[in-house]
């Protein structure tokens, strides 16, 4: 969200409904994959998953609410 505007931030917090993904945490080994993605020390970690990740087959699937 840091690079998001103050429109999009509006946009996104003014129907969380909409916009919210459930996520299932299975237990510790989830831990470094939470950090990954929100702590701010991990920015150039972030994209360089974000840049790596198989784009063709990863989806969210919004009528289970779960990433795929």
């Amino acid at each position: 969200m840091g690079t998001s505007t103050s429109a999009e931030a509006k946009e996104y917090f003014g129907d969380l409904r909409k916009h919210k993904i459930d996520f299932q945490y299975t237990g510790p080994e989830n831990d470094q994959d939470i950090i990954l993605a929100f702590d701010r020390k991990k920015a150039d970690a972030r994209k360089t998953w974000l840049t790596n990740m198989d784009h063709e087959n990863t989806f969210i699937d919004t009528s289970r609410g779960f990433i795929n």
